[in-house]
This record gives structure tokens, sequence and C-alpha cells, in this order.
């Protein structure tokens, strides 16, 4: 089995680190992974798991049985056959494929085998006694080249243990190891001649060390042992110019004490140390500055001497000294951990532009590039190339650094620098920085100085704005969450700022802003052509990028085990009162196209977004898409109703009935069988959630009781009218928004007015036993006319109680009822239930939001239904994602009958998918009929009717456009008055001015969009009134109030431009 010193030796890096790119290269999978194979590789990779798991705890228990022997010779023997198992082997092999699972997106630190075997505790067992079990030791530590193994958790290597055991012989045979490293440093930044150092100062002039090293070495303490192993440290390279946590060097701590002895043990110090021996001391300023023993001994450069200059924080001499110190290829990794990472952890700009100047080529070498080398199996194909640096491992953290220092110029130093895309991504380091800034809400001067961080990286292309933190937040997630509104709306305008990425907490960003904040963001969804002139509206763009999971849904799906399938589907009557109980909202293992808006139709908050520009065309173009099958599903419907009902108006007739409408009806049972089976694999449990399912179920039953039993006229008319009810919601389902919005309504209505009736039975029985006494009363109505009909005259209970109801809806004779004796009262109060019942038609101002919901809960629940469908030939019937195919811009023409354009993207083929972009395909018409040979192209076609024009394509609806066009016109005079102050500002040439004048163009901003937004409010009128308005205005008047709006805005915008130059007129002449 290869050691780990093969692993980490010396080598050459260049060579290997392309090797290892070719090894990757080729185990890359390809970007479109089936569902299948993702779900088989994480199978694999868990039974993996448990085999390592199991190999672990087995040489676990192996090494405590070696080390709990008493005998130390039968445990020596017991320890060489354990060595010598295949087990190690085994649990090698399977330790280094896994290391390889995440290396395409990630920079793994580098473990050594014990580590990752979890037998670290064992081995630091043996080196805590050291002198007993130092046979194991000299059999166990060759085995895995364990001579520089940092333990956890305080990271001492073998030679610390030795060091504070001052196990003299042990250091012999420690320092006698080729890969020895002597100066190697714990989690405190001391290294073995450090302790050395501590313990020599505590034996001479701290009494109580006597007693504690003697419980440690099971000997009396001698300060000659200490002087020994110091000395066996010196000759073998160990340097005293070395920093750790505390101001202080280890030759100080020996310059304690002042004896002769010591000072001659100083002087054997300086003898066998080469050059300049660093020490604290103070300058005039009370400053602690680096000093040296003997000023007069030559002072040679090192990179650790370097780094105490930094630590000191004296800059300007290391400045001075850095010059003199050859950075080359065998010191330039410590230039980096040392030197570089130490300066941007201190916050000192002017070392860090030293540092990168001098030997920023050395320290950004770039392994020579692959070509087709991606970064990540989901990376798009169209991304540019990332280039791979040769020391990835020693830079990683040095930008978490610079930005928690809020230091924005050495960030954005580095950034130019580091091309490396999966360095730069190795942490989330945006959405660290945005925890950093809210922590510092207290400081506001430190908080300013990270958010300039947090926006310089939102507008860098290089980061992902994928990456995640403990919790699940995204970027976005953090940015909104704690009102950082700005860096948010700059990240949204990256690409991948997908709006339904949940975190642990199960919330989107949509959760954690308002409606005011997305109404913003929408609104800069909505563009022109910017090479065009604004007064050119022919094109109006709307981007929907924020509704494409490209990187999300590529993702691998956890499977949850046993045990969690059992806690989730667990009901338990009592629960605790968290939120995640509360809110009930359903965890994903995967995500779609229509979870944001699926979460922002079940917003009250946010509902009104489904009527957006950017939101309802979406929605518009993905129902589009499945017309086909809505119009498939209303033609076989409508032909078996004909069937059925003539198959029972046969049967019903002569008690016989046909063969032909017979085995019609039958064949129409099975399509409906057929549909309900397929409806059920696509939404699983979710199919018992809506009454359309059952009533479409109880059809089916009925059908086949008719045809089984012959003729059944209440359950055939039933059925009938079952069909009718079906036929509804089937015309409501085609891409015909009025149809929809007034099926709904009527839908919304009706039950509305069946939970108001509830209400009412107790007045309605009130009034029916009123009237059935008031006209039964023998005593008052003996000398009444008697009416032929006596349903009029209430002459039963019965009567009464159905003349009453049908009196509730406002139809009865008033000629034919009697009103004398005090019976006008009674119909009075009567009246007022039917003005309650006449009051529920104002549903109709929210049919259309209701209608959209719907097509929403049904667009996500397909797009989920179709991810999990068993049957591969029915996903191949059905359309797949819409921006698989398509790219995330729609193309909206107001003057070409406000047609809808959508652009394909064109697979490619496999040999040049990874070397070439995507080629995008032309635009084209979205047909709104089954056909689309028809419509074909970006042009359309349309039938002329004289009296109408009917498009074969998609259009969107007159209300939607003229919003898209308000929020085109609005964004259009924002940038004018921007521009124009910009002008101003950069003609003043004085910051103070420039900040006043940034002030008066927000505050003109905000005056510009409340002009807007109440221009809009006066022209806008009631549903009814712009129903009508349709009907009447021909095209041509519908062009002239756009223009004519148009022309208002051009208006205001001038006054404004105006107002702003008389201004700046008088502010010259107060000049």
């Amino acid at each position: 089995m290869p050691t780990n010193s093969q692993k980490h030796s010396s080598r050459p890096v260049i060579d290997n680190r392309v090797r290892f790119t070719k090894m990757t290269q080729e185990k890359q999978a390809p970007v479109a992974v089936p569902e299948e194979t993702r779900l088989e590789l994480e199978d694999t990779r868990q039974q993996k798991r448990s085999e390592r798991k199991q190999l672990q705890i087995s040489l676990q228990k192996a090494l405590d049985e070696v080390i709990a022997e008493d005998s130390i010779n039968d445990g020596l023997a017991m320890l060489q056959n354990l060595l010598e198992d295949y087990k190690f082997t085994v649990l090698y092999d399977l330790i280094e494929e896994m290391k390889h699972w995440d290396t395409l997106t990630t920079i793994p630190e580098p473990k050594s085998f014990l580590f990752n075997a979890k037998l670290q505790p064992q081995l630091s067992r043996m080196l805590e006694n050291s002198f007993r079990y130092r046979p194991y030791l000299e059999c166990f530590i060759p085995r895995f080249d364990a001579v520089n193994e940092k333990i956890c958790p305080d990271l001492n290597t073998p030679l610390h243990y030795a060091a504070e055991a001052l196990n003299i012989s042990f250091i012999e045979w420690l320092l006698a190891q080729p890969s020895i490293e002597v100066n190697a440093r714990n989690k405190q930044r001391k290294t073995a001649l450090f302790l050395l150092c501590e313990q020599y100062d505590a034996c001479l002039n701290n009494p109580n060390f006597k007693k504690r090293a003697l419980q440690v070495t099971k000997s009396p303490a001698k300060t000659d042992d200490i002087r020994e192993c110091i000395r066996l440290l010196l000759y073998h390279g160990a340097d005293f110019n070395m920093f750790s946590d505390r101001l202080k060097l280890p030759f100080e701590l020996l310059m304690k004490n002042r004896s002769e002895d010591n000072k001659q043990f100083l002087k054997e110090c300086t003898g066998i140390f080469q050059g300049a021996i660093a020490i604290g001391k103070t300058n005039e300023l009370k400053q602690r500055v680096v000093g040296f023993y003997q000023e007069r001994a030559v002072v040679i450069v090192t990179v650790e001497l370097l780094e105490l200059f930094l630590r000191f924080n004296e800059q300007d001499r290391f400045m001075a000294e850095f010059e003199v110190l050859n950075v080359n290829i065998g010191n330039v990794r410590c230039v980096i951990k040392l030197l570089l990472h130490t300066a941007v952890e201190l916050n000192q700009e002017r070392c860090v532009k030293k540092i990168v100047d001098h030997a920023g080529r050395k320290i950004f070498q770039i392994v020579n590039p692959l070509p087709g080398k991606r970064v990540r199996v989901c990376e798009p194909v169209n991304e540019p190339k990332t280039f791979e640096l040769m020391y990835r491992l020693e830079l990683k953290g040095l930008l978490k650094k610079a930005c928690e220092c809020g230091n924005v110029t050495t960030l954005g130093l580095l950034l130019g620098h580091i091309t490396d895309k999966v360095l730069v991504n190795d942490d989330p380091i945006l959405v660290i920085t945005l925890n950093r800034a809210h922590e510092l809400w207290k400081r506001d001067e430190e908080r300013a100085k990270v958010l300039q961080c947090a926006s310089l990286l939102a507008k860098d292309q290089k980061i992902f704005l994928t990456r995640t933190d403990n919790n699940g937040n995204t970027a976005l997630h953090s940015a909104l969450k704690f009102g950082f509104t700005d860096i948010a709306l700059e990240l949204l305008q990256q690409k991948y700022a997908f709006l339904g990425v949940r975190n642990k907490d199960n919330l989107t960003p949509l959760d954690y802003a308002r409606y005011d904040f997305w109404k913003k963001y929408f609104d800069q969804c909505v563009t022109i052509d910017v090479r065009r002139s604004y007064f050119d509206r022919n094109e109006v763009r709307l981007n929907l990028n924020g509704f494409d999971p490209y990187i999300f849904k590529k993702r691998m799906v956890k499977k949850a085990n046993q045990k969690d399938r059992s806690e989730l589907n667990l009901w338990r009557i009592v629960e605790k009162a968290s939120a995640s109980n509360v809110t009930n909202k359903p965890e994903q293992s995967f995500v779609t196209e229509m979870d944001p808006v699926k979460i922002i139709a079940k917003s009250k908050d946010l509902q009104r977004l489904l009527v957006h520009p950017v939101v309802y065309t979406f929605i518009q173009v993905k129902w589009l898409r499945l017309t086909k099958w809505s119009y498939i599903n209303l033609i076989c419907t409508l032909i078996t109703v004909f069937c059925f009902s003539w198959h029972s108006l046969d049967a019903c007739d002569d008690g016989r009935s046909s063969i032909v409408p017979t085995v019609l009806t039958w064949i129409g049972a099975v399509y409906m069988i057929f549909r309900e089976i397929i409806q059920l694999l696509f939404l699983r449990f979710n199919y018992l959630s809506t009454f359309e399912n059952y009533l479409d179920i109880a059809t089916i039953t009925a059908m086949i009781v008719v045809l089984s039993n012959g003729c059944n006229s209440i359950l055939s008319s039933l059925t009938v009218i079952a069909f009718a009810m079906q036929l509804t919601v089937l015309l409501g389902s085609l891409p015909f928004n009025s149809i929809a919005t007034y099926m709904h309504m009527f839908k919304t209505v009706s039950l509305n007015f069946l939970l108001s009736f509830l209400l009412f039975i107790p007045l309605l029985a009130s009034f029916t036993y009123s009237f059935y006494l008031s006209y039964n009363d023998q005593t008052t109505n003996s000398t009444a006319p008697e009416d032929d009909n006596p349903f009029n005259t209430f002459g039963t209970f019965s009567d009464a109680a159905l003349k009453t109801l049908v009196m509730t809806t406002g139809e009865f004779e008033a000629a034919a009822v009697d009103f004398s004796g005090g019976k006008m009262l009674i119909f009075v109060l009567h009246s007022e239930p039917d003005k309650a019942v006449s009051d529920i038609t104002a549903i109709r101002e929210r049919s259309e939001l209701i209608s959209i919901s719907k097509k929403v809960t049904i667009l996500e629940r397909y797009e989920r239904g179709l991810r999990e469908m068993p049957l591969a030939f029915i996903r191949r019937l059905y359309p797949s994602s819409f921006f698989e195919n398509h790219s995330y811009v729609i193309v909206v023409r107001p003057n070409e009958m406000r047609k809808i354009l959508v652009q394909s993207i064109e697979d490619q083929p496999a040999d040049n998918r990874r070397d070439q972009r995507a080629p995008k395909g032309e635009w084209r018409v979205v047909p709104n009929i089954p056909g689309g040979f028809l419509v074909r192209g970006s042009q359309g076609l349309f039938v002329n009717f004289k009296f109408c024009k009917f498009p074969l394509f998609s259009t969107l609806d007159d209300h939607i456009m003229d919003e898209a066009l308000r929020i085109v016109d609005q964004s259009i005079m924002v940038k004018e008055i921007q521009e124009s102050s910009r002008a101003e500002i950069a003609a003043s040439g004085r910051s103070l001015e420039a900040d006043v004048k940034l002030e008066e163009l927000r505050l003109e901003m905000e005056k510009m969009s409340r002009l807007l937004n109440k221009m809009t409010l006066q022209n806008a009128q009631t549903g009814n009134k712009i129903e009508k308005r349709k009907k009447k205005l021909t095209k041509g008047k519908k062009g002239k109030d756009v223009e004519e709006k148009f022309r208002k805005a051009t208006t205001v915008a001038k006054a404004v431009g105006k107002f702003k130059k008389n201004k700046k007129n008088r502010n010259k002449k107060d000049l």
C-alpha cells in the first residue's frame, strides 16, 4: 500500500497536477445525467461509506487491544501482524476513491490516512507515553509515514510529544528520519523548539514546574536534558526566528536567567545557529519591535524573519527587506502561507501590494490549461474557461480574510490575480461577507467597508451564487434576510439567481422580502433593446433568469433513510409549535421551474405579482406548451359525452341499445380510465386532493354501471350533468384567459353562494313557518278567495318551504300573492337575504388571480410528476422543462399583435459539447392551437375575418402589455435623469457638491416614480368599463392611447430636465 510520504512528498508539481487533471477529466460525468443514474450512484456511495465505517471500527478495536496488552513483547508481535492485515489496504483504497468524489467543486485539505481512518487517537495514546510504547511507535510511524503527523485537536506532531516528554532517545530517532520537519508548528503556532524553551524558562524560574515535570517524565526534571534536546534540534535546523501566538520569541525565554551557566549555554546556542537571532525590543515610542541578540551578527533574510516584521507591524522594514528575498519555487509556498496570508489578515494593504508586485507571477502561476476542461459537472457549457492556479491549496482562504477585514482595495487586487473559479468559490465567500456585515450592525464604519466588499463580490462574474453556508443560505438568502436590498438587486442581475432555492429552514428568497422589493426587481426585468433609441418600443424583452433552476435541478437527490421516512409519514395529533410544524411547507428533494411561481401564488402579499408582465408571460408560455393535450382531452371528452348520451337515449327508448353507441361508449370509458391512471402517476398522493378527480371517478363508475345494467334514467342524467361540469373545467384550461377567468368566477360565486346559504337556513325556516302560518290561519283567511294553484297560497308546509326557497332567488309572481293582513312586512324582511346573495358577485375582481393560481398549481404538479414518472415513454410524450430548450429571455412585440417570441437553444453534438458554446436558435412564436407547423418562425399567421383578427400564435393581453410599456417608460425617464445628473456631477468636480447632487437625484427619481404611478392610477378604470372599451375601440384608437400616454410621460421628463437646468443656472449665479 502506498504511504502518505509518497502522496505528500516533494515531486514535480506541474506534471503531477496535469496528470491528476487528466485523470479527473476522464472520470468526469456528462452534463445530462439521468435521474436513475444519480440515485444508483448515491446508493453505491452509501454502501461504500458503510463498508469504510465497519473497517475503521474493526481496526480501531484491534489497535486498542494492542495498546492494552500488558506485555510489550506480545503486544509488539500483535502490532506487526495487524500492520500486515489486508484491511488497511482496502481501507486506503476506499479513502482515496472517496477523496475524488468532490474534487471538481472543492479544494480538499490534504488529510493523512490516519486522520481519515480515525486512528489518530490510538497514535496519540502511544505518544503520550513514548517511554513505554517506543517499540510500537518505531513500527507504527514508518508504516504510515506519520513522522510529521499533526494530531488533532492541538495539531501536535510526534516531535512535539517527544519534546514535552523530554524523551531524548526518541527525539534522536525522529530526527534521524529523512522526512522530518523540525520547524513544524502546532495549532498555537509553536514549534518543538519553542516548547523546549518554555520548559527551560519554567524549570529555571518556576518552582512548581519540577513537580509537573516529574509527573510527566516519571523522573526528576533536569535542566541538562532540556539543553540537550535544544542542541539536538538546533543541529538539525531548528529556527529561533519563528513566531508563535504570543509576541514572545524562543530566544527571549532562554535569556531570562542571568546566571553564568545560562550565559555559557546562550553562547553555545548562538554558535550552533547560523545568522542573527531575533528578539523583541521596545523602541522610543514604547512599541515592541524586532531586534537581534547580537547586532554584529549577519542578518539572514528568511521568510520566517519577514513574518516577524509583519507580526510586529514593522511594514516599512518588511518592504525594505522583502526586496532582498529571492522568491523561487522552493519557498513560494512559504511566502504565500506566512507572508501573504499574514499581511491580508492584519489588513496591511501596502505589504500585500508589495508582495503581489514583487512575487505575483510566481504566486499566481497558472497550470497549463487543457482544452475543454470544465470546472464542475453542473457548469453550463457556455461558461468561460477557468485557469487553475498551481498553488491553489496555499491560496485557499485568502479572499475570505480580505472580506472579513473589509479591505475592498486588497480584495479587488486579489480577485484580479486569482483566475481559478474553484479557488474563488471554495468558501461561500459572499455569504460569509454578508453574515459578517450583519454581525457589525453596531459598528457602522466597519460595516460599510464590509458591505463594499460584498458589493464588489456581487458584481464579479467569478462568484458562484449557488454556494451556501452551513444553514443552506445562498447569498441572496442572506442579503434579503439582513435587509441589504441593493446587494440583493445586484445579485438578481447575475446568472443562476434562482428564486426557488430553499435553505435548511425550507425558506426561499421570496419569503424574506415583501411585495415592493419584488415588484421593483421584476420591473427591472422588463427592458428594451439598448442598441436602439428608447422611442422605438417595438420589442419588449422579459428576463426570466430568476425562474431558471439550471444548477439546482442537477444536484444529487438525497434519499431519506428508513428512519427519516417513518418520521415523515408519522402523523402526530399533538405536536410542538415550531416554525416547521406550523408553516407546514413541504420539504422537496428537487426543484422545478414553477417553484418560485407557486410560492408567489400561495403568498397573500406576493399574489399580486401574478399579473406582472414577467410572471404572467412565463405562466402563459408554460401553459401553452400543454395546449395540445388540453384540446385532445376536450375533444375526447365531448365525443364520450355524445356517445354516452346516444347510448342512454337509445337504451331508455326501447330497452335495448344498438351496438355502435355501446362500443363507442365503452371506448370512451376506457379512455377516461387511462386518463385517470396517467393523472394518478403524475400527481401521486395529490390525486385525491381535488374535487374534480372525485367527480371523474364517480363519472366513470356511473358509466360502467349504466353500460352493464342498461337504462337508468336518473343515473344517466346525473352522469351527463357530471360530464357538463368536467367540460367547464376543460374549457377553462384552454389558452384563453377570459374563459378561465369567467369559469373560476362562476365556480367561486357558486361555492360562496352555497356557503352563504347555510347562514340563511334559520331565516328560511322561520320565514317558511311564518308564510305557512299566516296563509293557513282559518280565523283571518276564511273570506280570502281560493287560488286554483295551492302553491301560491302556501297550502302545505312542503309547498311553503319550496315557495320560500324560490322566492329567495327573486323569482315569484307578486300578482298571485296575497299581501293583506300585514303579510307585506314578512315579504320585505325576506327580501334582505336576496340582497346579500347579490353582493357575492364582487368576487369578480379577484377571479383573474384565482384562475392564474389554479394554472400555477397544475403546472407545478405536472413538472414534479414528470420528474417522478416511472414510465419513460410517457415522459417522452410530454414537453420537458422550458429552460432546457429555450433561453431565459422572452420578447413581446406590441405593434405585431402583441405576439410572444421565444428563442430555442439547439442541441450540440456529443463531440463538440465541451469545446464549443451552445448555439442559439431562431426566435419563434408560441402556437396557441395544436399544429405548430402553421406558425413556425418569428412572423406567425393570423386569420382575418374582417370584423376580427384571430391569431394562430400566443399574444399578450392588452392590460398586461400596457403595464409592460408603462414600466419601460418609467425606466427610460429614470435613466435620463441619472445620466444628466452624472454629467452635472462630473462637470462640478467637487466631492461635497457631488454628494448633494446625488441626494437631489435620489429625491427626483422618487418624485418621478410617484408622478408616473399617479398618472397610471388616474387613467385606470374599473373592470366593467375596460371590457366595454375593448369592444368599442379599434386598433387605431388603441395605438393613439398608447402614444398619448407616452407623450404625457415625455412631457413630464422634459419638464424635469428644464427644472434642473434652471436650478443649475441659479446655482451658478449664486456662486
